[in-house]
């Protein structure tokens, strides 16, 4: 069964109802300075951040490995950096609660649009014209049903300019059983539905 999947009949559950308690990191792009070694060798890029931990709201700093910091980064790499912001979460200063991001907060913007895409898909996902589509597809296509494999969705278009100065956007909604992981990365959203249970 694809992960996420309800049974063909059944109504789509109200997107009112998926949302849950909700992890969030933005890391902007925009450059600080670079830390150096003791011998003089870059090693990590401070980055403005953003981190949500259920209702809480924090920013700061993170520290990037100097690697990701500077383009040589792709879409595999985000669950390589997320434990390394993990650790550093103590760094940041409480911002808000999460209903409470101000309008004039850098913060703001990226967060609602990527809300409002993800939204989006899984509203399309949930449709019974994606779902009977995905019901036949998994027939034709036995890897979309293979619990080895990693099925996501993508959402393609016009990337607005606030969007311009954000690295990367990582967020994992707990809600009705289920993970709903949406990723922002170089002018694409991806879309994760994960079992939430075990």
């Amino acid at each position: 069964m694809i992960k996420g999947e309800r049974p063909l009949g059944s109504p789509p559950p109200a997107l009112n109802d998926l949302h849950g308690y909700t992890q969030t990191y933005l890391v902007k792009s925009t450059e600080h300075h670079i830390g150096e070694d003791r011998f003089g060798n870059q090693t990590e890029a401070p980055r403005e951040a953003f981190f949500r931990c259920g209702n809480w709201c924090y920013s700061g700093t993170f520290n990037l490995d100097f690697k990701y910091a500077f383009g040589d980064m792709s879409l595999k790499d985000i669950p390589a950096i997320i434990p390394a912001l993990q650790r550093q979460q103590d760094s940041l200063s409480f911002l808000c609660n999460a209903d409470k991001i101000p309008e004039s907060s850098f913060f703001h913007k990226p967060l609602k649009e990527v809300e409002k895409a993800r939204d989006f898909v899984i509203s399309e996902l949930t449709s019974n014209r994606i779902q009977n589509q995905l019901h036949r597809l998994k027939h034709e296509h036995e890897w979309i049903d293979d619990g080895e494999n990693h099925v996501y969705f993508e959402l393609v278009g016009n990337a607005s300019s606030i969007f311009d100065e954000i690295l990367f956007i990582c967020s994992r909604v707990y809600s009705n059983d289920l993970v709903f992981v949406t990723v922002y990365f170089e002018g694409v959203i991806y879309v994760v539905i994960e079992d939430g249970e075990g």
